[in-house]
Protein backbone atom coordinates (compact mmCIF):
# COMPACT_ATOMS: atom_id res chain seq x y z
CA UNK A 1 0.00 0.00 0.00
CA UNK A 2 1.41 3.39 -0.97
CA UNK A 3 0.64 6.75 0.54
CA UNK A 4 0.91 10.11 -1.18
CA UNK A 5 3.91 12.10 0.04
CA UNK A 6 1.67 14.91 1.21
CA UNK A 7 -0.87 12.72 3.01
CA UNK A 8 -1.32 12.75 6.78
CA UNK A 9 -0.50 9.03 7.07
CA UNK A 10 2.74 9.47 5.17
CA UNK A 11 3.78 12.37 7.36
CA UNK A 12 2.87 10.43 10.50
CA UNK A 13 4.94 7.45 9.32
CA UNK A 14 7.93 9.70 8.68
CA UNK A 15 7.61 11.22 12.14
CA UNK A 16 7.42 7.81 13.82
CA UNK A 17 10.41 6.57 11.85
CA UNK A 18 12.41 9.65 12.77
CA UNK A 19 11.46 9.26 16.42
CA UNK A 20 12.47 5.60 16.37
CA UNK A 21 15.84 6.47 14.78
CA UNK A 22 16.42 9.16 17.40
CA UNK A 23 15.57 6.77 20.24
CA UNK A 24 17.90 4.16 18.77
CA UNK A 25 20.76 6.67 18.56
CA UNK A 26 20.16 7.82 22.14
CA UNK A 27 20.01 4.24 23.43
CA UNK A 28 23.18 3.25 21.55
CA UNK A 29 24.98 6.33 22.89
CA UNK A 30 23.96 5.52 26.46
CA UNK A 31 25.11 1.89 26.11
CA UNK A 32 28.45 2.93 24.63
CA UNK A 33 28.92 5.48 27.41
CA UNK A 34 28.44 2.82 30.10
CA UNK A 35 30.67 0.34 28.27
CA UNK A 36 33.47 2.91 28.08
CA UNK A 37 32.92 3.87 31.73
CA UNK A 38 33.09 0.23 32.85
CA UNK A 39 36.29 -0.32 30.84
CA UNK A 40 37.90 2.79 32.37
CA UNK A 41 36.92 1.64 35.88
CA UNK A 42 38.26 -1.84 35.15
CA UNK A 43 41.61 -0.43 33.98
CA UNK A 44 41.85 1.86 37.00
CA UNK A 45 41.03 -0.95 39.43
CA UNK A 46 43.50 -3.28 37.71
CA UNK A 47 46.19 -0.62 37.88
CA UNK A 48 45.47 0.00 41.58
CA UNK A 49 45.50 -3.75 42.28
CA UNK A 50 48.94 -4.22 40.73
CA UNK A 51 50.23 -1.04 42.37
CA UNK A 52 49.25 -2.20 45.86
CA UNK A 53 50.36 -5.74 45.11
CA UNK A 54 53.81 -4.43 44.13
CA UNK A 55 53.98 -2.32 47.27
CA UNK A 56 53.07 -5.31 49.41
CA UNK A 57 55.64 -7.50 47.67
CA UNK A 58 58.36 -4.89 48.15
CA UNK A 59 57.49 -4.65 51.84
CA UNK A 60 57.41 -8.43 52.28
CA UNK A 61 60.72 -8.85 50.41
CA UNK A 62 62.52 -7.21 53.30
CA UNK A 63 61.76 -10.33 55.33
CA UNK A 64 63.41 -12.64 52.79
CA UNK A 65 66.26 -10.61 51.27
CA UNK A 66 68.61 -11.53 54.17
CA UNK A 67 68.46 -15.12 52.90
CA UNK A 68 70.53 -14.01 49.89
CA UNK A 69 73.32 -12.96 52.26
CA UNK A 70 73.21 -16.45 53.77
CA UNK A 71 73.60 -17.91 50.27
CA UNK A 72 76.55 -15.67 49.43
CA UNK A 73 78.29 -16.51 52.71
CA UNK A 74 77.64 -20.23 52.02
CA UNK A 75 75.56 -20.82 55.13
CA UNK A 76 74.20 -24.37 55.66
CA UNK A 77 71.35 -25.28 53.30
CA UNK A 78 68.77 -25.88 56.10
CA UNK A 79 69.42 -22.35 57.37
CA UNK A 80 68.89 -20.90 53.87
CA UNK A 81 65.66 -22.89 53.41
CA UNK A 82 64.37 -21.73 56.80
CA UNK A 83 65.08 -18.10 55.89
CA UNK A 84 63.22 -18.47 52.58
CA UNK A 85 60.24 -20.47 53.83
CA UNK A 86 57.06 -18.39 53.28
CA UNK A 87 55.88 -16.91 56.55
CA UNK A 88 52.25 -16.27 55.59
CA UNK A 89 49.79 -16.92 52.78
CA UNK A 90 50.63 -14.97 49.64
CA UNK A 91 54.36 -14.85 50.33
CA UNK A 92 55.14 -17.65 47.86
CA UNK A 93 55.29 -15.22 44.95
CA UNK A 94 57.56 -12.91 46.97
CA UNK A 95 59.98 -15.71 47.86
CA UNK A 96 60.08 -16.98 44.28
CA UNK A 97 60.94 -13.48 43.06
CA UNK A 98 63.76 -13.20 45.64
CA UNK A 99 65.16 -16.56 44.51
CA UNK A 100 64.97 -15.71 40.79
CA UNK A 101 66.52 -12.26 41.20
CA UNK A 102 69.38 -13.73 43.24
CA UNK A 103 69.95 -16.69 40.89
CA UNK A 104 70.52 -14.78 37.67
CA UNK A 105 74.08 -13.53 38.32
CA UNK A 106 75.15 -16.60 40.31
CA UNK A 107 76.97 -19.83 39.44
CA UNK A 108 78.52 -22.69 41.37
CA UNK A 109 77.72 -23.37 45.02
CA UNK A 110 75.52 -20.30 45.71
CA UNK A 111 73.37 -21.02 42.65
CA UNK A 112 73.06 -24.69 43.58
CA UNK A 113 72.00 -23.74 47.13
CA UNK A 114 69.20 -21.55 45.79
CA UNK A 115 68.21 -24.25 43.32
CA UNK A 116 68.01 -26.83 46.13
CA UNK A 117 65.93 -24.39 48.20
CA UNK A 118 63.56 -23.87 45.26
CA UNK A 119 63.08 -27.63 45.01
CA UNK A 120 62.58 -28.08 48.76
CA UNK A 121 60.07 -25.21 48.99
CA UNK A 122 58.00 -26.54 46.08
CA UNK A 123 58.66 -23.77 43.53
CA UNK A 124 60.09 -26.13 40.92
CA UNK A 125 57.13 -28.52 41.17
CA UNK A 126 54.65 -25.64 41.10
CA UNK A 127 56.11 -24.28 37.84
CA UNK A 128 56.33 -27.72 36.26
CA UNK A 129 52.59 -28.08 36.91
CA UNK A 130 51.99 -24.60 35.51
CA UNK A 131 53.35 -25.72 32.13
CA UNK A 132 49.96 -27.43 31.69
CA UNK A 133 47.98 -24.29 32.56
CA UNK A 134 45.36 -23.07 30.10
CA UNK A 135 46.60 -19.51 30.47
CA UNK A 136 49.29 -18.68 27.91
CA UNK A 137 50.69 -16.05 30.27
CA UNK A 138 51.04 -18.57 33.11
CA UNK A 139 52.75 -21.11 30.84
CA UNK A 140 55.13 -18.42 29.60
CA UNK A 141 55.89 -17.36 33.17
CA UNK A 142 56.55 -20.96 34.20
CA UNK A 143 58.90 -21.56 31.25
CA UNK A 144 60.91 -18.46 32.07
CA UNK A 145 61.11 -19.39 35.77
CA UNK A 146 62.22 -22.96 35.06
CA UNK A 147 64.80 -21.62 32.62
CA UNK A 148 66.31 -19.24 35.17
CA UNK A 149 66.30 -22.03 37.78
CA UNK A 150 68.01 -24.32 35.19
CA UNK A 151 65.62 -27.16 35.95
CA UNK A 152 66.80 -30.06 33.79
CA UNK A 153 63.62 -32.15 34.28
CA UNK A 154 61.72 -29.29 32.61
CA UNK A 155 63.45 -29.93 29.26
CA UNK A 156 61.15 -32.79 28.23
CA UNK A 157 58.03 -30.98 29.48
CA UNK A 158 58.86 -27.76 27.60
CA UNK A 159 59.86 -29.77 24.53
CA UNK A 160 56.46 -31.48 24.54
CA UNK A 161 54.76 -28.09 24.36
CA UNK A 162 56.83 -26.71 21.48
CA UNK A 163 54.94 -28.19 18.47
CA UNK A 164 51.54 -26.84 19.53
CA UNK A 165 52.56 -23.40 20.79
CA UNK A 166 52.22 -20.18 18.78
CA UNK A 167 55.37 -18.44 17.54
CA UNK A 168 55.67 -16.08 20.50
CA UNK A 169 55.41 -18.94 22.98
CA UNK A 170 57.86 -21.02 20.93
CA UNK A 171 60.44 -18.25 21.35
CA UNK A 172 59.84 -18.14 25.12
CA UNK A 173 60.24 -21.93 25.28
CA UNK A 174 63.45 -21.90 23.22
CA UNK A 175 64.89 -19.16 25.41
CA UNK A 176 64.01 -21.17 28.52
CA UNK A 177 65.77 -24.24 27.12
CA UNK A 178 68.85 -22.13 26.35
CA UNK A 179 68.83 -20.79 29.92
CA UNK A 180 68.72 -24.33 31.29
CA UNK A 181 71.79 -24.92 29.16
CA UNK A 182 71.81 -28.72 29.11
CA UNK A 183 72.96 -30.12 25.70
CA UNK A 184 70.15 -32.70 25.75
CA UNK A 185 67.86 -29.80 24.75
CA UNK A 186 69.73 -29.21 21.47
CA UNK A 187 67.75 -31.78 19.41
CA UNK A 188 64.55 -29.99 20.49
CA UNK A 189 65.90 -26.69 19.20
CA UNK A 190 66.96 -28.38 15.97
CA UNK A 191 63.52 -29.93 15.40
CA UNK A 192 61.79 -26.60 16.00
CA UNK A 193 63.70 -24.95 13.12
CA UNK A 194 61.21 -26.17 10.48
CA UNK A 195 58.30 -24.48 12.27
CA UNK A 196 60.01 -21.09 12.57
CA UNK A 197 59.95 -18.26 10.01
CA UNK A 198 63.25 -18.11 8.04
CA UNK A 199 64.04 -14.72 9.60
CA UNK A 200 64.07 -16.32 13.07
CA UNK A 201 66.62 -19.02 12.26
CA UNK A 202 69.69 -16.83 12.92
CA UNK A 203 68.20 -16.14 16.36
CA UNK A 204 67.85 -19.88 16.89
CA UNK A 205 71.51 -20.33 15.98
CA UNK A 206 72.42 -17.65 18.54
CA UNK A 207 70.48 -19.54 21.21
CA UNK A 208 72.29 -22.74 20.27
CA UNK A 209 75.61 -20.95 20.80
CA UNK A 210 74.78 -20.61 24.49
CA UNK A 211 75.26 -24.38 24.85
CA UNK A 212 78.93 -24.08 23.94
CA UNK A 213 80.97 -26.74 22.15
CA UNK A 214 78.18 -29.42 21.98
CA UNK A 215 76.10 -27.02 19.86
CA UNK A 216 78.54 -26.81 16.93
CA UNK A 217 77.23 -29.78 14.90
CA UNK A 218 73.65 -28.59 15.43
CA UNK A 219 74.49 -25.08 14.25
CA UNK A 220 76.32 -26.47 11.22
CA UNK A 221 73.29 -28.63 10.37
CA UNK A 222 70.95 -25.66 10.80
CA UNK A 223 73.02 -23.53 8.41
CA UNK A 224 73.37 -26.38 5.92
CA UNK A 225 69.61 -27.15 5.86
CA UNK A 226 68.50 -23.51 5.79
CA UNK A 227 71.30 -21.84 3.85
CA UNK A 228 69.09 -19.09 2.43
CA UNK A 229 68.47 -17.73 5.94
CA UNK A 230 72.17 -17.26 6.61
CA UNK A 231 73.40 -14.47 4.37
CA UNK A 232 77.09 -13.43 4.46
CA UNK A 233 76.18 -10.56 6.82
CA UNK A 234 74.36 -12.94 9.19
CA UNK A 235 77.26 -15.40 9.05
CA UNK A 236 79.69 -12.62 9.98
CA UNK A 237 77.60 -11.73 13.04
CA UNK A 238 77.29 -15.41 13.98
CA UNK A 239 81.04 -15.93 13.73
CA UNK A 240 81.61 -12.95 16.04
CA UNK A 241 79.15 -14.42 18.54
CA UNK A 242 80.94 -17.78 18.27
CA UNK A 243 84.26 -16.16 19.01
CA UNK A 244 82.79 -14.27 21.98
CA UNK A 245 81.23 -17.45 23.36
CA UNK A 246 84.48 -19.38 23.02
CA UNK A 247 86.28 -16.57 24.80
CA UNK A 248 83.97 -16.95 27.79
CA UNK A 249 84.49 -20.71 28.08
Amino acid sequence: MHYHRGSALYMAGRALKGRFNLQFIVLTTVILFWVVLVLILYMLLTRLYYHFKRRRMDARRKLYDPAVELVLTEAPLPEIIAALRPKEAGDEEVVEEVILDAMQPLTGGPFEALQAAAVELGFVERNLRALKARSRFRRSQAMETLGIMRVKPAIAAIGALLPAEALGMKLVALRALALIGDPQALPLLERTADSLPPAMLPRLASLMLEFGEPAKPFIEGLIRNHASSFTPRIMKILLKETAATEGLE
